[in-house]
């Protein structure tokens, strides 16, 4: 069993949280995410873990349950168009605790990826530990 450890990723992105009297505006965060720990059967190229993370950079994370409403809303822009809007969802709000789960199981996707631990923090100061 081999043990991948990367001190730290960031990603930069925005959301929302249902109902909650200040984060339910959109708004956004530089998310870091410290001491990924990666157990694996077999050889994992950093690189695998470095895209999917890259792939939250510069979204807009929302509930599940609210994509199709953001996707109507905005849809695809036309081409020539300015702007983009690149969705990522998460089981219930998008919290720290949820956003982590939620990356934690797409690097548990990775072949022979066997436990992932990971912190996950909005900002420099705020975060959830999970494992």
């Amino acid at each position: 069993m081999d043990r991948l450890i990367i001190k730290e990723l960031t990603f930069s992105a925005a959301h929302y949280i249902s109902n909650h009297p200040k984060c339910s505006a959109i708004h956004g965060h530089t998310f870091f995410i410290r001491n990924l720990t990666i157990d694996c059967e077999q050889f994992v190229d950093f690189a695998s873990v470095k895209k999917i993370i890259s792939m939250w950079d510069h979204t807009f994370i929302v509930p599940e349950k609210d994509y199709e409403f953001w996707l109507n809303a905005f849809g695809t822009p036309k081409m020539g168009a300015s702007w983009r809007l690149d969705l990522m969802t998460t089981q219930g709000d998008p919290t720290c605790e949820n956003l982590s789960k939620t990356i934690r199981n797409q690097i548990r996707s990775i072949p022979g990826v066997t436990h992932v631990s990971l912190e996950l923090y909005e900002g420099s100061n705020q975060g959830v530990i999970i494992e």
